[in-house]
């Protein structure tokens, strides 16, 4: 049945808790961070601050797709106790990260002044 509880869903009940409980805490400290900001900068550097986050977010969903074939590689390299192909999975996607992330940094970095102004946000 579905619901027998069995030492596959133990298994996965170990690696589902820690998971959710650091999806959890990311998402409070988070919260934390705004409201933080918030009451010590104010509602337009709050907004700002989302702004931003969001922007520079998406380009890290792209250029994140370095981490998450390493994700997959790097299971089943260590799966087949290849720890060599491990360590050449890790430097590569490492590397490539990086140098896909310089980028990225000087596009947002020259033009996050023109979004926030497209977006209806004052120059202060």
């Amino acid at each position: 049945t579905v619901t027998k509880y069995d030492n596959e869903t133990k298994r996965i009940l170990r690696l589902a808790i820690p998971f959710t409980c650091s999806s959890i805490i990311g998402t409070v400290s988070s919260l934390v961070l705004l409201v933080i900001i918030s009451k010590t900068l104010g509602t337009n550097a709050m907004l700002a601050y989302v702004m931003v986050d969001i922007s520079v977010g998406i380009s890290g969903s792209f250029t994140g797709g370095w981490i998450e074939a390493l994700s997959s590689l790097g299971s089943m390299a260590y799966g087949a106790e290849n720890y060599e192909l491990l360590g050449q999975y890790v430097q590569t996607s490492c590397i490539l990260y990086v140098l896909s992330e310089i980028p990225m940094a000087f596009v947002w970095g020259l033009n996050i002044g023109k979004v926030m102004l497209w977006m209806g946000f004052d120059e202060s």
